[in-house]
């Protein structure tokens, strides 16, 4: 009872924080450069669209992309299906997509501490659900494929960490698959490889360390070689392995960079005089408790499995950061899937600082308060700035913006015959904001409105009897033609005043 209750409260917590999350998300639209073109190419109508969803780039034809997301594309293609063109319908998928990713860094958080540790799924789950980087993901449809790669990354890790598949000899059948549709979410679950073999040399059955080692690269195998198959397929349908032409080694060297904005997501976190120095009393703080129970009591099986999930969480945490190092971008709706091992780093140091200061006296005592007071407070600073307690600006800036500058076209296009050029007007194309601002609040640094290719998809929407080409001003000289309406434009940045 004590369990179905417990599960019964995360549910309810889940729903009502994803709520918050999306009560000023509902009425935005389509938001972000690659979202209509996305859902206009996404658009199934027979079977025959169904396999051509399934064989083109990410942002299919006549659009363009470095990305093969199959997965990720079929979900737009049964939102058109079930909402055709209605954003709000979109958002639906998007908040319950969100729901589910929270109810299993819950259940993984549960897995990884052990049974009957409320402390560490719960910190875990609030940590997520509260980190500031779902201002910069949720509002903007594009970036769905981080949450929905990360429900099957959790699924993958929780399938072969159940007693079942952990007895297994040899590699399972569904964490291969699991990493397969994650990898069609994302190719960021090309790591799954990696967090299966720690996850299994941490919670391996087996008797010596030797064994372990060996148990985790075995049950590696499976989604090493889902990695192989769906590289293989990829090439195939793109003719090289796509990403960002920045990728590479030396990229790498930008992780602290990465980590940086994973624990300080806005300027006003690190520009305080106390606040930077939260996480390193905190680790300091758990570094005591470990060192120092482990001593004195090291046969504690709390304190012991505290640690190892820890430890997990740490892993988890790098390896994500290391990957998105790797590409080469830092854009902040990256730092998604990092904040989850974040949170099942944080939710096991919880629980070990708490019950350290439950059950221990004297200097141990003292350095699992104090831990866990710096964990509480830094904790709560980054939950004052995510968009359940805080209202951001820019995305409503940015749909206002679109919304005017879509009108205004709406209205010059009806007007317009076949065959003339028509100039507009440069379009909004993201949310720029003043330096010294950005450093006094909260801000969301990456709202994206619209580029050329989303420009032309929504013309596409609007006007499905006129053949539209959308050209730059730099692209010219231009020549008419009878049967399309040519619009020549430009971008602008939007500011908020």
């Amino acid at each position: 009872m004590g369990a179905r209750y417990s599960l019964g409260v995360a549910a309810v917590v889940v729903i009502v924080l994803c709520a918050a999350h999306y009560r000023h998300v509902w009425g935005l639209g389509f938001l972000g450069h690659d979202t209509l073109p996305i859902v206009v190419s996404s658009v199934v109508e027979s079977p025959g669209d169904v396999v051509r969803v399934l064989s083109e780039p990410h942002v299919g034809a006549p659009f363009w992309s470095l990305f093969y997301r199959p997965l990720l594309k079929l979900s737009y293609s049964l939102d058109h299906a079930l909402y055709g063109f209605d954003a709000r319908g979109y958002h639906v998928t998007s908040a319950v997509l969100l729901a589910v990713l929270s109810g299993l860094v819950f259940a993984l958080a549960r897995r990884l501490a052990g049974p009957g540790r409320p402390v560490a799924a719960w910190v875990a789950l609030l940590v997520f659900l509260l980190h500031p980087v779902h201002a910069e993901v949720l509002p903007a449809l594009e970036r769905r494929g981080e949450v929905l790669c990360g429900v099957f990354l959790l699924l993958a890790l929780l399938v072969q960490l159940s007693p079942r598949t952990l007895s297994l000899r040899r590699p399972a059948l569904g964490p291969a698959l699991l990493t397969l549709a994650a990898i069609a979410s994302k190719e960021t679950a090309i790591v799954l490889p990696a967090l299966v073999a720690a996850a299994v040399w941490l919670w391996s059955p087996r008797a010596t360390a030797r064994e372990r080692r060996v148990h985790g690269a075995v049950a590696a195998l499976g989604p090493a070689a889902a990695v192989g198959v769906a590289a293989a397929v990829r090439l195939a349908v793109l003719g090289a392995l796509g990403g960002h032409d920045t990728a590479g080694l030396s990229s790498l060297a930008s992780s602290g960079e990465i980590a940086g904005l994973l624990l300080f997501p806005q300027p006003v976190l690190s520009a305080s005089v106390w606040i930077p120095w939260l996480p390193l009393v905190a680790v300091s703080a758990l570094a005591v408790v470990g060192f120092t129970g482990t001593r004195t009591r090291p046969a504690d099986p709390v304190l012991r499995a505290d640690l190892r999930a820890a430890a997990f969480g740490a892993v988890f945490t790098l390896i994500l950061i290391a990957i998105h190092a790797y590409t080469g971008k830092t854009s902040r709706w990256y730092l998604l899937l990092p904040a989850i091992g974040w949170a099942l780093l944080l939710g096991p140091a919880a629980d070990a600082l708490w019950n350290a200061m439950r059950t221990s006296g004297g200097l141990w005592r003292v350095a699992a308060a104090v831990g866990l007071l710096a964990l509480s407070l830094f904790s709560a600073a980054h939950a004052r700035l995510s968009p359940v307690l805080h209202t951001y600006q820019e995305w409503p800036l940015a749909a206002r913006s679109r919304d005017a500058y879509l009108e205004a076209i709406d209205e010059r296009v009806r007007s317009t015959p076949r065959g003339r050029i028509l100039v507009l007007e440069p379009f909004p194309n993201w949310v720029r904001f003043d330096r010294e601002e950005y450093a006094r609040r909260p801000t969301v640094h990456t709202a994206a409105i619209l580029r050329r290719d989303s420009l032309e998809a929504w013309l596409r929407i609007a006007f499905p009897d006129k053949n539209v080409r959308v050209r730059r001003r730099r692209d010219g000289p231009f020549e008419s033609d009878p049967d399309v309406l040519l619009i020549v434009t430009d971008r602008r940045a939007v500011r908020l005043r």
